[in-house]
């Protein structure tokens, strides 16, 4: 379950409890937000079981990779904090660029479109806000019933896609078209959703949690949100559904928190064909452009682990020197 909570600032070593805290005023790129408050929360407990990863077990999993130049990087590395209560941006060195500031201090899943554009899913302001590659604030996107966004994405036409986490009960998907706040679609998934992901052929995947048997479920609509269609139930389950992603040759990469894994589900999205370890509470998950790299938030140990994909081989670990506190998603900017 999610629960939001706000509370003065701590050190750094306490992001590991997720209770690490910076929210500040902040500005368009450059420039770092001020260090003041933090929503922190506890999706990774079982909603049944009351169960959380043991995070300190867990620590000795942390890779300490040094981190090296990314050749060819992305533009961009975009990380939704808790802790800075910001959209850290990074160049492709992972060197700190500045700071996207969340209107609320509360960001959650984040995703740049084609164009360069980051979209944010704001969880306390049950909106979606996108930001020019400048920073600027360009458009923000509301609809009736959503009331705190987990994940967000886009397709190849740029429409917007939320998946809306419902306060953990069962909650909506909304399609918005670029720019605009009448949406296309709002349908209800019967999910405490918490990842999207559009194929290139426009078949749309949800991520959540059935507030029935408190285990994972991945959607699938084939042919997108339109009339809001029954979905199909994936053949695979998760304990803790986190964020979903996509891959160029259409696998699934869902993060399960629970079980501290990221799955990898290959068409017909009927089992799972491996699992890239070594997380603590792998929230949410993004893939480069060319599908050599996969960036995995895990604020269970406060950091962005940066792997080989898709062998999960280690490649660098994001924190505190990168300017990170308390990392919940992760963005790449495409390759030029």
């Amino acid at each position: 379950m999610r629960i939001p909570i706000t509370i003065k600032a701590l050190s750094a070593v306490a992001a590991l409890a997720l209770l690490a805290g910076c929210s500040g005023n902040g500005s368009a790129l450059p420039g770092n937000g001020a260090t003041t408050q933090s929503h922190a929360r506890v999706a990774n407990v079982h909603p049944q079981t009351g169960v959380a990863p043991q995070f300190l077990q867990s620590i000795q999993f942390g890779r300490k990779a040094s981190v090296l130049p990314d050749t060819p990087g992305p533009k961009d590395l975009a990380v939704s904090d808790f802790g800075t209560g910001g959209v850290e941006v990074l160049d492709h060195n992972y060197a700190q660029e500045g700071t996207i500031t969340d209107p609320t201090g509360c960001p959650d899943g984040n995703f740049y479109d084609k164009s360069g554009h980051e979209y944010d899913a704001d969880y306390c302001a049950g909106e979606i806000t996108e930001y020019k590659g400048n920073g600027s604030l360009l458009f923000t996107y509301t609809a009736s019933g959503m009331s705190d966004p987990a994940g967000v994405t886009t397709d190849s036409a740029k429409n917007v896609y939320a998946a809306d986490y419902g306060s953990g009960s069962p909650s909506i998907v909304v399609e918005f078209p670029q720019g605009n706040t009448t949406p296309i679609a709002s349908c209800s998934t019967g999910l405490s959703n918490e990842g999207i992901a559009v194929s290139s052929s426009g078949a749309v995947f949800v991520s959540g949690n059935s507030p029935n048997t408190g285990l994972g479920v991945i959607l699938e609509y084939p042919s997108g949100l339109a009339g809001c269609p029954t979905p199909t139930t994936l053949g695979v389950s998760l304990t803790f559904a986190g964020g979903l992603q996509i891959d160029n040759s259409n696998n699934l990469v869902a993060c399960d928190q629970l079980a501290s894994g990221v799955d990898i589900i290959p068409p017909p999205y009927s089992s799972i064909s491996s699992t890239i370890t070594g997380f603590a509470d792998p929230f949410h998950v993004a893939i480069n452009h060319h599908n050599g790299k996969i960036f995995v938030a895990d604020p269970g140990l406060a950091d962005v682990q940066v792997d080989l994909y898709p062998s999960g081989t280690p490649f660098a670990t994001l924190g505190s020197a990168n300017g990170l506190v308390d990392p919940a998603s992760a963005a790449t900017n495409p390759y030029p």
